[in-house]
């Protein structure tokens, strides 16, 4: 979180920023008062470019009629007079973020103001916040209560606000409103001072929670493999003759359409239309509070598998691994056979104990033959073995009765398929509710 001050000269008029954030100065932050110096340099006070600067006084001011504490203020501050400004310029940076983690300041700028050629004063000007005097007030409420309201605000009585926080506060309303489907809700925040305490303050929140549009169907344009029908099973839209469905309303959208539509052409790709895509999606209202969602799919060819190539592969050999493909050429192309024939290859590196292996398959497609060669990409890892095995939450059973269930031992190569194969000895001893396995490099 970046917190923002300024310094200001209070004769020249100019403001220089003095960014501070939390924990640790930004690099932007660093050089803040180096510049701050140059320029006051250049508006004829040269004693803050030079050593022999001092702090003669610091003080605390206040915009608007709201009152401060400043002398829990001052505490915060560790600038002080008779402080020479080349040895603690840095401390401005540092006052100005103690001031604004308060959470009691909309605002704060540094103002310096020369008083000779060797002497400064630094003025801290604070915007308070106002202090929420009362629960916040709701209209519009509809179909949530006005608790529901003043709990999704994130705010109680007593709470230092400025115009900022409550925007924010809307902000979170309307998001929660978004989250129970309603999209076109419109959430207004209105912070008034309170007429007996300029130091309180009052805030409203207008609430227009519009109508709640609900999806009336999901057809499709441009399908000619499959219907709507089984599309619509692939993105788990709920059947008209199930019964519960003609009482539940289920609500439009948008972003869970688009998630769904990537299940369709994920669906597509795995019967080989490595072409295929699902979009765009349009709605268009079929009855009061209804939409109807239409998306388009774009089918392409139908792939077949043309020539398959290992590349990288050093340390198994590439004959060796191919015999151990499901996939053959002229078969078709389906991406989740590709993907486990990948995982085949780098399944025969781990059963060797190469440990971090990659297979990446790269597609050539040929689009008029509706062909494609695939070359399976291998990043061999590095050969491991097992240094030492540790166990974790057997407050029972022993580490020797666990170590003779074990296929493997200190001194092995790691080999995934053993290690998988231990997990499910161990789960089989009934012993244990859950057994995990992780690897930890040395």
């Amino acid at each position: 979180m970046i917190l923002g001050g300024t310094i200001r000269d209070r004769h020249a008029g100019l403001t220089v920023p003095a960014t501070a954030t939390r924990g640790r100065l930004s690099r932007r932050v660093k050089p803040t008062l180096v510049r701050c110096a140059a320029v006051l340099l250049a508006l004829g006070l040269p004693v803050l470019a030079t050593m022999g600067v001092t702090i003669r006084d610091v003080s605390i001011e206040a915009v608007g009629d709201q009152p401060v504490d400043v002398g829990h203020m001052m505490t915060r501050i560790r600038l002080r007079p008779g402080m020479a400004w080349e040895e603690h310029r840095g401390t401005v940076n540092r006052d100005v973020r103690s001031l604004l983690e308060t959470g009691l300041f909309a605002d704060v700028r540094v103002e310096a103001q020369p008083l000779s050629d060797n002497d400064i004063r630094i003025f801290y000007v604070v915007e308070p916040k106002i202090i929420l005097a009362e629960p916040v007030k709701i209209s519009g409420a509809r179909d949530f209560s006005v608790s529901d309201y003043r709990e999704w605000t994130g705010l109680r009585v007593g709470d230092a606000l400025s115009e900022a926080d409550a925007a924010a506060a809307a902000v979170r309303v309307r998001m929660e409103l978004i989250d129970r489907r309603y999209r076109n809700a419109e959430v207004e925040a209105q912070l008034r001072p309170h007429p007996d305490d300029p130091g309180r303050g009052m805030l409203s929140l207008v609430v227009e929670e519009n109508e709640r549009i609900r999806l009336q169907k999901i057809v499709f344009k441009g399908n000619t493999v499959f219907s709507d029908y089984q599309l619509r099973r692939v993105m788990h839209a709920p059947r008209w003759w199930n019964p519960i469905n003609w009482f539940r309303r289920r609500p439009y959208d948008p972003e869970s359409i688009e998630m769904a539509a990537d299940l369709v052409r994920d669906h597509y790709r795995d019967a080989g239309y490595l072409d295929a895509r699902v979009g765009p999606i349009s709605s268009r209202d079929a009855a009061r509070g209804r939409r109807r969602a239409v998306a388009t799919v774009t089918e392409g060819a139908r792939y077949t598998v043309g020539n398959l190539y290992i590349e990288g592969a050093e340390v198994l050999d590439a004959e060796e691994l191919e015999d151990r493909f499901t996939l053959r050429p002229g078969d078709v192309a389906a991406m989740d056979r590709i993907r486990e024939t990948a995982h085949t290859i780098s399944h025969a590196y781990a059963a060797k104990g190469y440990r971090g292996t990659r297979v990446i398959p790269r597609m050539v497609p040929d689009p008029e033959e509706a062909v494609i060669d695939i070359h399976f990409q291998v990043r061999e890892g590095d050969l491991t073995h097992i240094r030492m095995i540790y166990f974790h939450g057997n407050w029972k059973t022993r580490d020797k009765v666990i170590r003779r269930e074990l296929p493997i031992a200190p001194g092995d190569r790691f080999d995934e398929v053993l290690i998988r194969r231990s997990e499910n000895r161990l789960r089989q001893t009934g012993f244990f509710s859950q057994v995990h396995s992780y690897a930890q490099d040395w």
